[in-house]
């Protein structure tokens, strides 16, 4: 295929993941939209993926591949294939994850339509291959319509904790290359850190209908093995970069700074027992050091620095503290506590 024509470029980063990535890219070959290319970037894989990859190229020409002779890191892997972009719209797909048939078709439709959006995404079923289970993303909640949302709209409701998951996101390349913004290696979420950059500056789409899979196994972060490390400092950085956007206004980044620092807390003190347990060298007082250094003057971070300290209490202690900090996120933050609780139907994808 003459990239000429070629409007969307599929980006799959991929590391190690040989059987997975074939399943990757079956999903973008079987989307209803024909105008796009496939592109693997390999970050020196040494299993079967260089084979796997050739041998399902031989069958589709839209498939490229390109392969790093060292392994440089995912985030500059990712930037890798964002420079290398040619066509108007591009997505990123991980190398364990899936699109849905119609995912490019509808997000292009979209963005045909409304020129002023960046980006454009639906929702995304989570896959649990070690259980059987499926779920539906936030996204079912708080991205329920099909709308268009404000940068500072967009931004708000990605600070309450709600970015849109990033697999089946179709980008406008023009605004992503005139932004600047790039995946940024400081940070541990960089797919909530690009996306609020660019939803900073421009208008995001939403639609209803789902348009990804994510998949959930030994070796995924989605799996439950969530380390410390992975958050913090990362949300304190882009706690950082919103205070000192300048996209938004004052007013906004007030806000928009309001509910990152609310979902920041939230965050710290629910996956606290967590570390607790998985991590020998964490401790309960870790975190309770970072509420008092970084949020001292929320009354919603000193409430939890108590509930922190009963946490290492007695089991009964542990058990009044846990049901009021559950009692005040649902309070707070009811969508996001019910989307932790809506059941999951068993499924295989």
């Amino acid at each position: 295929m003459d990239r000429v024509v070629c409007d969307v470029e599929v980006l799959i980063p991929t590391f190690q993941r040989a059987e997975l990535l074939r399943r990757a890219i079956k999903s973008v070959q079987a989307q209803a939209y024909s105008g796009l290319r496939i592109c693997v970037y390999d970050n020196a894989s040494t299993d079967e993926t260089p084979a796997i990859v050739a041998q399902l190229a031989l069958e589709d020409p839209r498939i490229t591949y390109f392969r790093h002779d060292v392994n440089i890191g995912a985030t500059a892997n990712f930037n890798f294939a964002l420079s290398r972009v040619t066509s108007p719209y591009f997505a990123f797909l991980s190398d364990d994850d899936v699109l849905l048939p119609n995912c490019i078709l509808d997000a292009v439709g979209s963005l045909n339509i409304h020129s002023d959006v960046v980006y454009w995404g639906g929702n995304t079923l989570q896959v649990n291959n070690l259980t059987g289970r499926l779920k539906r993303g936030a996204g079912w909640l708080f991205w329920p319509r099909k709308v268009i949302y404000s940068p500072f709209k967009a931004c708000a409701r990605i600070c309450s904790g709600n970015h849109m998951e990033f697999q089946g996101l179709v980008f406008r390349t023009s605004m992503v290359r005139e932004s600047g913004v790039r995946f940024n290696s400081d940070v541990g979420l960089a797919d909530v850190d690009f996306e609020l950059a660019l939803a900073s500056r421009y208008s995001v789409g939403t639609s209803t209908k789902i348009s990804a899979a994510m998949s959930v196994h030994a070796g995924s972060i989605s799996s439950g093995v969530r380390p410390f490390a992975l958050y913090w400092p990362t949300m304190e950085i882009i706690g950082r970069r919103i205070t000192s956007s300048t996209a938004l206004s004052d007013t906004e980044k007030r806000r928009c700074v309001c509910e990152w620092d609310k979902t920041v807390i939230f965050l710290l003190v629910n996956y606290a027992p967590l570390w607790v347990k998985n991590e020998k060298s964490f401790k309960y007082s870790s975190i309770v050091q970072i509420l008092k250094e970084h949020y001292p003057n929320y009354f919603l971070s000193f409430v939890c620095q108590i509930i922190i300290i009963f946490y290492s209490g007695p089991p009964f202690v542990r058990s009044l503290a846990w049901l009021t900090f559950k009692l005040i996120h649902f309070s707070l933050r009811p969508l996001a506590y019910i989307n932790h609780l809506l059941p999951m139907t068993r499924r295989s994808l």
